[in-house]
């Protein structure tokens, strides 16, 4: 007799997450033909030409995150979801500081430097192949550049800006996002305690390997969350008359993920530091599931920041006008309490005691 072939267990994981994530492959679908129509437009600014740039590289890593996803290397792409988080913040904080542009071009000489004073001290012979014409146009950037990324002792910084990705995030309005997003997915890339835990199966202490479902949903959502985001600052910096199209799949995106299993209940939202008009506004949110039995305090989120808040509030599926009204209710009364709110499961379970 002769055995049945088996079915490729990656083939039918792959069919499965289709049907799961329709609506997400679609909208992927749409971000491509606007980046596409973008990336067309012709540009004259630095500053939009580095956009476009860092935006072919985030599209392209995006079109990656999905092609790991639906084999089931949920975990894999999130270290990819990483990098779109930093290529997408280095474009909005470009776009608050125009002036950095050049320091973020010409640093790729400072690199270049310090990876031939590597090769000097750690391998000499490999040194000594790099040609005489190439070391001294080195030379000559470093003598021109080097001054713009001295510290104040002297030595060359590691990067091109002189704050963190973590001060950048937090300048524009996306510091909720770094722990969430980038942290999370730096512990799967340096593959420390923390990823060995999260990427556990469930009942027993042996990694989850692929193909699994497992990070597939946060990678497909945080990696189409922040390449739509990089897509419209740079529609909005080079004003490219792209708008429409961009509002219409962030509304579409919006509804249909409304669609998905929801929860209802009530979302309190308190101004936490009001008694201090010097600080960055801190706000605390507690969501109330009306079916759910609750006793004793309820978890919290806490979102510091008005654009943080409001860009939270939309993810939850509240629109830009109501979003902003009740943010400026809160700022109005100090808190506010939003009766009749429906969200997913996903960010629901956000406020869940853990045991």
């Amino acid at each position: 007799m002769t055995e049945e072939p088996q079915e490729n267990p990656f083939v039918a994981f792959e069919s499965r997450m289709q049907e799961k994530y329709a609506s997400q492959f679609q909208a992927a679908t749409e971000l491509m033909r606007i980046a596409d129509g973008l990336f067309n437009c012709p540009l004259t600014e630095p500053l939009h030409k580095v956009m476009r740039f860092v935006g072919r590289i985030v599209v392209n890593s995006y079109g990656a995150v999905i092609a790991l996803a639906l084999s089931g290397y949920g975990n894999d792409a999130m270290k990819i979801v990483r990098s779109i988080f930093e290529g997408t913040t280095n474009v909005a904080f470009l776009r608050l500081h125009p002036e950095l542009v050049q320091d973020y071009i010409d640093f790729m000489f400072i690199k270049r430097w310090q990876l031939y004073q590597t090769f000097l001290k750690t391998d000499p012979d490999c040194a000594k192949r790099v040609p005489a014409a190439s070391i001294d146009h080195m030379q000559r950037w470093m003598k021109n550049i080097s001054h713009r990324f001295a510290n104040k002792n002297g030595d060359l910084r590691n990067s091109w800006c002189k704050k963190s990705l973590r001060q950048m995030a937090k300048e524009v309005n996306w510091e909720y996002w770094y722990p969430i997003v980038y942290t999370r997915a730096s512990s799967i890339v340096h593959v420390d305690m923390d990823a060995i835990v999260t990427q556990k199966k469930k009942d027993v202490y042996e990694i989850e390997i692929a193909p699994a479902e497992l990070f597939v949903e946060d990678a497909l959502k945080e990696s189409f969350s922040f390449t739509f985001r990089l897509l419209g600052e740079f529609n909005e910096a080079a004003n490219l008359g792209f708008e429409a199209d961009i509002e219409k799949l962030g509304h579409s995106y919006i509804s249909e993920n409304a669609r998905r299993k929801m929860v209802e209940g009530m979302l309190d939202i308190l101004w936490e530091n009001y008694g201090d008009p010097r600080a960055t506004p801190r706000f605390r949110l507690i969501f109330i599931n009306i079916r759910a039995e609750s006793h004793g305090a309820k978890p919290h989120k806490t979102i510091v920041g008005e654009d943080a808040l409001e860009d939270y509030l939309i993810m939850l599926g509240f629109t830009p006008k109501n979003a902003k009204d009740w943010i400026k209710q809160v700022k109005a009364e100090t808190s506010v309490s939003i009766q009749n709110v429906t969200i997913s499961e996903q960010y629901a379970a956000e406020y869940e005691r853990r045991f």
